[in-house]
Formats: C-alpha cells, sequence, structure tokens
C-alpha cells in the first residue's frame, strides 16, 4: 500500500539580477531554486527569510560554504571585482579568508590564481560590504566563487547577500602620454589605482571635471606610486584639476598635487607642488613643473588636502605627469 499527499510542482521564472551585469547567477539568493545555482559544503547554507540585505532572503553560514563556478572568458588586462554583503552573529574576529566572498581563478591556460577574497571583520555586526578587485594577468577562463565562513570555534553565525562578480576593461587614459594610471578616477576599480591614507577619500559622481567620476578628500590623500625612469635634464610637468568646497585659503602643499621623487642614485627631490587655492570655487587648474637634474626612477603622487581646521572638501580630476625633453 502506498500513500501520497500535497504533491505539488511548481513553476518560477528564473530570478530577476539586481545587477545584470554582475557574472553571478542569483547573487541575492531569491526564490526556491536557490540550490540549483549554490551548491554546499562542510555545515552547508540555509536559505533564510529572517535576515536579508535586498529582496526577500540570504543564506545563513555556521561552518561552510556556499558555491558557484562563475564563467568569465575574460581578457587579459580586464579588472575583476568580487563583492557582496555580509551580517554577523557572534563570530570571532579576524578570520581573514575564512570569513569572506573567496575565489580561486582559472586561466584559459589551465593555471590557476589562488584566494581572491573580500573579507569581513567578524564579531557581530549588521550587513557590511566588502569588495576586492585584481587584475586579470592571463585570459580567465572561469572562477570558483564561495561564500564562506569556517574554521571559528566561536560556533558564530554569518548571513550572506547580493554577492557579484563585475568585470570593467582597463579605464581609457584621457592623456594616453601620461604616466598616471586613471588619473580621471573612471570605473569601479579606482583602488587598484590609487592608496589611501588620513581620512581617506570617495569616489563621488556628483562632482568631476570630465568624465562620470571624481574622487572627494575631507583630510587625507590619494597615493600612486608613478614608475618614471626619466634621463637627467628631462622636464616633468605635474597637473590636474580641483574644486573646492569650504577648505582655507592659503594651505600650501596641504591643498595640491604633491609628489615625492625619487633619483635613480636613491637619493630624494621632496614636495613638488601643484598647489590650489582653496575656498570656494570651481574647477580649477594646477601645474608645476621642474627638471630632473638626475636620471629618475618613480614617484610617489598625491592628490591631497589635510590639516585644514575649515573642515572643507576638495575634489580632485584628469591628475597628469608628463615628461618631455628640454
Amino acid at each position: 500500500t502506498a500513500y501520497f499527499d500535497d504533491i505539488k510542482v511548481l513553476v518560477q521564472a528564473p530570478p530577476t539580477e539586481l545587477d545584470p551585469s554582475s557574472f553571478v547567477s542569483n547573487g541575492s539568493f531569491e526564490g526556491f531554486a536557490v540550490v540549483s545555482y549554490w551548491s554546499a559544503s562542510g555545515s552547508g547554507y540555509n536559505i533564510v527569510t529572517t535576515e536579508k540585505h535586498s529582496g526577500e532572503q540570504s543564506i545563513s553560514i555556521k561552518d561552510g560554504y556556499a558555491r558557484q563556478k562563475v564563467e568569465l572568458n575574460t581578457p587579459s588586462g580586464h579588472l575583476i571585482k568580487i563583492s557582496g554583503y555580509s551580517k554577523a552573529d557572534g563570530t570571532s574576529m579576524g578570520l581573514g579568508n575564512d570569513y569572506s566572498i573567496y575565489a580561486d581563478v582559472t586561466y584559459q591556460d589551465g593555471t590557476n590564481l589562488w584566494a581572491q577574497c573580500a573579507r569581513f571583520t567578524g564579531g557581530t555586526h549588521d550587513w557590511e560590504y566588502g569588495e576586492h578587485v585584481f587584475v586579470a594577468e592571463k585570459p580567465v577562463r572561469e572562477m570558483n566563487l564561495y561564500a564562506m565562513y569556517r574554521n571559528d570555534g566561536a560556533d558564530g553565525t554569518t548571513y550572506f547577500d547580493d554577492i557579484k562578480v563585475l568585470v570593467q576593461a582597463p579605464p581609457t587614459e584621457l592623456d594616453p602620454s601620461s604616466f598616471v594610471s586613471n588619473g580621471s578616477f573612471e570605473g569601479f576599480a579606482v583602488v587598484s589605482y590609487w592608496s589611501a591614507s588620513g581620512s581617506g577619500y570617495n569616489i563621488v559622481t556628483t562632482e568631476k571635471h570630465s568624465g562620470e567620476q571624481s574622487i572627494s578628500i575631507k583630510d587625507g590623500y590619494a597615493r600612486q606610486k608613478v614608475e618614471l625612469n626619466t634621463p637627467s635634464g628631462h622636464l616633468i610637468k605635474i597637473s590636474g584639476y580641483s574644486k573646492a568646497d569650504g577648505t582655507s585659503m592659503g594651505l600650501g602643499n596641504d591643498y595640491s598635487i604633491y609628489a615625492d621623487v625619487t633619483y635613480q642614485d636613491g637619493t630624494n627631490l621632496w614636495a613638488q607642488c601643484a598647489r590650489f587655492t582653496g575656498g570656494t570655487h570651481d574647477w580649477e587648474y594646477g601645474e608645476h613643473v621642474f627638471v630632473a637634474e638626475k636620471p629618475v626612477r618613480e614617484m610617489n603622487l598625491y592628490a591631497m588636502y589635510r590639516n585644514d581646521g575649515a573642515d572643507g572638501t576638495a575634489y580632485f580630476d584628469d591628475i597628469k605627469v608628463l615628461v618631455n625633453d628640454k
């Protein structure tokens, strides 16, 4: 004798992607078919409706991961960004790659790039954004992508939502003769070219001299190491644009495009600066030209606004370093 009850056949359209440009399928874990996109290991994952960054669902993980194979077929030189959101309840701090959105990359030639990770802080926190950007040094075939929380004696719980993988061609330089990479601060991978200090910088779309983006700085700088290998006697020009809102006047080098130069012999030329006036002004051009008295190896280049009690905001865009024979 056999008994049957409550038999159903359900049909659901594929989930609407939060970002159609993402290569991840159902990175927001919506609908009843999450397991069709994400496999599990360790203690696996649970689909939950009580916690979500967006939509109706997310996943919770106690000790394991959710995995998806992501087909990319990305040319070399392109930028790849892994990103997503996670919420933590009672985890340890400083778990590194064991609490992250984790990717193992396979190149077209069969070699691998391991452990590209957008990490999260741990402890107990609300939804936190994490991202990691890297350059495809060779053509990429695919990646194994994991929402991962494991190897934690604290026995916490993590939640993941809105996971994306985005690919972008290298930004087109406004002036190909400039030695600065992405001096116009375009695209999602600005942080791959410009590091930060002090209060750092923000990428903004509301203010820009050209293109779609610039950066804003409240008290700190954006920094890039610029390789030059310039013979002695050549002219080096630092230039760019800045807009100011409520800064002090006469800040000197503290509001400038600032460069510390390293010669091939290891000695330095400090504080070569294209300064800006300050106050409140629209986009203003600044430049500074100097002679390479000795062969130059490189410079540390800064978009800088700091040490101002007025608590203003400075925007920077279209920064260049040009080299010319005398």
